[in-house]
């Protein structure tokens, strides 16, 4: 056809001679574009995922504590906010990697809350008590969970290992479970509350002690390491640093983790590597200010 031949109007022409895509291979084209990002995004996620640290997570008035070493995912939740648990771990799960390999819970009272809410979390895969529940949970998921009767040495990705130490409730003490994680010669010391540190064997030397609960201080006293981490809102890092001016021993370094909040605890080859957040409470900062043996 020549130039001279077009219709005045040539809409019509164009239409029938270039006819639009059908609809499944717009579909087609669009899910090709999506999977073409999508597969880079994947990859830098589970690059992120296996990359070893212990996360604490908080969880209203306690800590929960997260360990991802390799592809393995270990998970110690108590507390009794079981949404600010759930905003803390959410940012350390990813679309296409939901799984918990082990979920170990401990609480009582309202501490069992959190507990619960792991319970009924599809991507947990084995889950079981720190410690015998005080008394029957409210929550039926909780019911008749099987609890550690005795220490237990597990062996994760990356040449992580956890210990997990319970001691049962027994007279007037109340339950109290201890964890240690370690790579290489780098240790982390767990403790569900700071009153119970004088309860287990001294631990060894570490580079940060996590208190899930309360009276982190005391624990510290009986097991001083360069960083504490806790929930304790009491604890600041002006009355730290006023108790250091006033000679008192305290950590070099204090980590508060907020309900909601999650921080992570990265090992490195010279050890750990704390948040860049975390408070020096004492005057003199180390060489190196944010990694421990």
């Amino acid at each position: 056809m020549r130039s001279a031949d077009l219709p005045a109007d040539p809409a019509p022409f164009l239409a029938r001679a270039q006819p639009p895509l059908s609809l499944a291979a717009t579909v087609l084209a669009v899910f090709a574009l999506a999977a073409a990002g999508f597969v880079p995004l994947n990859i830098a996620w589970l690059r992120d995922m296996r990359e070893s640290r212990v996360v604490l997570l908080g969880s209203g008035d306690r800590l929960s504590v997260l360990v991802l070493a390799g592809d393995s995912r270990l998970l110690i939740a108590t507390g009794d906010d079981p949404i600010a648990f759930g905003n803390a771990l959410e940012r350390q799960r990813r679309p296409t990697q939901r799984r918990l390999d082990l979920a170990f819970v401990a609480g009582a009272g309202d501490d069992v809350l959190v507990p619960a809410a792991v319970a009924a979390d599809p991507g947990v895969r084995l889950l079981a008590a720190l410690v015998p529940f005080a008394q029957a949970p409210d929550h039926t998921v909780l019911r008749g969970l099987p609890a550690l009767s005795a220490p237990r040495r597990i062996i994760l990705g990356d040449g992580v290992v956890v210990t997990l130490e319970p001691i049962p409730a027994a007279d007037d003490e109340v339950a109290a479970w201890r964890a240690i994680v370690e790579r290489n010669d780098a240790r982390i010391v767990i403790l569900s509350d700071g009153s119970a540190a004088g309860r287990f064997s001294p631990p060894p030397a570490s580079g940060l002690l996590v208190i899930a609960g309360g009276k982190p201080l005391e624990a510290w006293g009986e097991a001083p390491t360069i960083a504490l981490a806790h929930a304790d809102k009491a604890i600041t890092p002006r009355k730290l640093r006023d108790a250091a001016a006033g000679g008192a021993s305290v950590p070099r370094y204090d980590v508060r983790v907020h309900p909601g909040d999650s921080v992570a605890v990265r090992f490195v080859e010279s050890g750990i590597a704390l948040p860049q957040d975390a408070t020096i409470a004492l005057g003199a900062a180390p060489v190196a200010p944010h990694e421990a043996p």
